[in-house]
């Protein structure tokens, strides 16, 4: 028995829309093939994936799938039809889809032509911290169907198309059983709409053929990771003249060697020598959009301090102004000393009887107070 679409994202029966997104972009990176390549498991369970997501992300798919359940579900959508034995009399017309009949008016608001829209296309793409900061316009080269350029997307050797008398152009043709009203694929046309009589020898009447082609696309300044970008109209040709699919960029900002993100808020480690941590004093450090700012430690610092620097963080993605930078401080003690140096540490130690350390102080007032309370033997 194959594991139904609930299972294969993790969730449960009852969840909303955003917990299947959050679930789906989990597991779809887990799986993705650029990162298991060669694993054909791996890419079986992306496509499964896949498929589950864009049946339960979509509220008419998902009310059918949970009425009928997952065998019957992949049943319709195998076009195999139902069989009067099974269903009670609903019968079997060779070629007639089921799944097609309850989604028909659907589909064809979505393309009145008939015929079939192209597919969503989905690419990854990975930028730096300092582009998503600024934002930036990319060119991404992608393999996908591309309208015929030798018929204009149209099939016809000669571009000529009629459209198809026995289903005047829907791509479909419907019989009405009782008070029930069913579609199915028109046979004269086979779905397309119209009909080709000079098919083009160049894409063998399809109207699109695969091929590469650059997409230029603005990445906004302050974009999140993780986020999918669309460009409607730039993914698959569709066949035939329909329209193109969409194209859909995931986004994946790279780590930083000196700057940390989270969300609006921009982290920073700098390391300050004990001098400076006892007695404060200026740090110049960088900001995320490459200026230079004056950084004042306060005296008596300690590892882990951290100093807040306003508007210096991420421009906000939905929404407006800017986080703050946050610089977490790292007290760093010499590995080596001279002789002079420690003769100098040697004298400071010496005069350090009365040195405020709270820390400190209060660590071994504790460790007094365990002795004291806590050691049974």
């Amino acid at each position: 028995m194959s594991e139904d679409y609930y299972s294969i994202l993790g969730v449960s029966s009852g969840a909303g829309e955003v917990e299947i997104k959050k679930a789906f972009r989990k597991k779809a990176m887990e799986l993705h093939p650029d990162r298991n390549p060669g694993d054909k498991v791996a890419e079986e369970k992306f496509k499964k994936l896949q498929e589950a997501h864009a049946v339960l992300s979509d509220a008419k798919k998902r009310a059918m799938y949970d009425k009928v359940g997952h065998s019957q579900f992949e049943q319709m959508q195998a076009g195999g039809g139902f069989n009067e034995g099974q269903q009670g009399g609903f019968g079997g017309a060779e070629g007639f889809d089921f799944f097609d009949a309850i989604f028909g008016n659907f589909r064809q608001e979505e393309n009145n032509s008939g015929a079939q829209r192209g597919q969503h296309l989905r690419v990854q793409m990975r930028i730096t911290l300092e582009e998503a900061f600024h934002g930036i316009e990319k060119e991404i080269s992608i393999e996908s169907l591309v309208g015929c350029e030798v018929c204009a997307g149209t099939g016809s050797h000669d571009k000529e198309v009629s459209t198809c008398a026995q289903c005047g152009g829907s791509g479909q043709t419907r019989m009405q059983r009782g008070f029930m009203l069913f579609a199915q694929t028109c046979r004269g046309c086979q779905g397309a709409g119209h009909i080709i009589k000079n098919p083009c020898r160049s894409c063998k009447g399809q109207g699109a053929m695969f091929g590469h082609r650059r997409v230029k696309m603005t990445i906004p300044a302050g974009v999140e990771d993780d986020v999918q970008l669309r460009l409607s109209g730039q993914g698959h040709a569709g066949v035939r003249g329909a329209p193109p699919g969409d194209l859909f960029v995931h986004v994946l900002i790279e780590d930083h060697e000196l700057f940390l993100r989270q969300d609006d808020v921009v982290l920073c480690r700098a390391p300050i020598s004990m001098i400076q941590a006892a007695l404060g004093g200026e740090v110049e450090l960088p900001t995320i959009e490459g200026k230079r700012v004056n950084v004042t430690v306060p005296a008596g610092s300690q590892t882990g301090d951290r100093l807040r620097l306003k508007g210096h963080g991420f421009k906000r993605y939905r929404g407006h102004g800017r986080g703050d930078m946050y610089v977490q401080l790292v007290v760093e003690i010499p590995k080596k000393l001279n002789a002079k140096q420690k003769s100098l540490l040697e004298e400071f130690s010496a005069a350090s009887g009365d040195v405020h350390q709270p820390e400190t102080s209060s660590f071994f007032k504790k460790v007094r107070n365990f002795l004291r309370h806590g050691d049974k033997n």
